[in-house]
């Protein structure tokens, strides 16, 4: 299960470039290779499940929130 997360609020102009990149190495890069990691084990099984968990943010904009919105609040 790749359940983590971390939150930084600020308006994207003001968003710290080393926060962004903190934010994208915890929940991109780190649900990527844990799931790297578990694949072979699965494959050796001929199963297994991966379950990604995400916040209500990536569903939900808002303006201080840039990194987990998909879509903009203007």
């Amino acid at each position: 299960m790749n359940n983590a997360g971390l939150q930084h609020v600020a308006p994207l102009e003001d968003f710290p470039r080393e926060r962004w990149e903190l934010l994208v190495a915890v929940m991109l890069t780190g649900a990527a290779m844990l799931t790297r990691a578990a694949l072979p084990g699965m494959r050796r099984r001929g199963f297994g499940r991966i379950v990604n968990v995400g916040s209500i943010h990536s569903l939900v904009a808002s303006p201080t929130r840039a990194p987990m919105s998909r879509r903009s609040t203007d």
